[in-house]
């Protein structure tokens, strides 16, 4: 990369307005975890399911995304029930 160029410690949660976001207890979330991610290889979904094999089982979890290229929701469906984990998050397309 060029010279120009300069990395900054920022995270996910750094845009998160700690003035309007307030944790919910848990009996109270609508949702534990949220992947927001087009269905392409490169998204890395299998790991998300290798993960998901190690969480709670009662995690509410919702998977988001797009069709790319050859891969779409069938695809993905796929992968997570190889994982043994195809019932364990609710799929929304597009």
């Amino acid at each position: 990369l060029s010279n120009n160029y300069r990395m900054i410690p920022l995270l996910a949660s750094s845009w998160v307005n700690e003035e309007v976001f307030q944790p919910r207890a848990k009996d109270q979330r609508d949702l534990d975890l949220v992947m927001v991610a087009n269905f392409a290889p490169f998204k890395r979904h299998v790991r998300f399911f290798q993960a998901l094999q190690r969480m709670p089982q009662d995690m509410k979890v919702l998977l988001i995304g797009q069709k790319d290229g050859d891969r779409n929701a069938k695809s993905v469906l796929e992968e997570a029930q190889a994982f043994g984990v195809s019932d364990r998050f609710e799929l929304r397309t597009s």
